[in-house]
């Protein structure tokens, strides 16, 4: 939203001072969906960028990058395999 400037959003309000309305034109009003949506989408995925998540990708980094892995041909493979932990 930092490509919204408050001279292109206006507010009325009504006679106690107190906000009732805001006109903004269709391409303020789309900026301000995309970032609304952005955000979102940030919060959705706001786990990932936790520390502790952070920990477990590092991890899973490392272990892969020993060869601490398993590939399987099939998806029936691979939860037999699951299955017989």
């Amino acid at each position: 939203m930092s490509n919204i400037q408050l001279s292109t959003v206006k507010t009325f309000y009504d006679q106690q001072g107190v906000p009732r309305e805001v006109l903004l034109s269709y391409d303020v009003y789309r900026e301000m969906l995309r970032s609304i949506c952005e955000l979102a989408v940030e919060t959705k995925q706001a786990y990932f960028w936790m520390e502790q998540w952070q920990a477990m990708e590092r991890a899973a980094d490392e272990a892969a990058a020993q060869g601490q892995f398993r590939t399987f041909d099939s998806m029936d493979e691979m939860l037999d395999f699951l299955d017989a932990q």
